[in-house]
């Protein structure tokens, strides 16, 4: 749990979880960057990335 703690930021554009310097979503070059999807919580956009029907940040 401590090294997991410490690899995980938030992404430098949304503010999602990753443990990179951007998250999946936002290093994914073929997503519409002309929409934006915005959530409550993190659970929000689970289940909505889980659907596969949002293409957008």
């Amino acid at each position: 749990l401590v090294s997991m703690r410490e690899g995980i930021r938030e992404c430098r554009i949304c503010f999602n979880l990753a443990d990179e310097e951007t998250c999946q979503i936002c290093a994914d070059k073929r997503r519409d960057r002309s929409l934006v999807c915005v959530v409550e919580n993190i659970r929000d956009l689970m289940a909505i990335e889980e659907t596969g029907q949002f293409r957008g940040l």
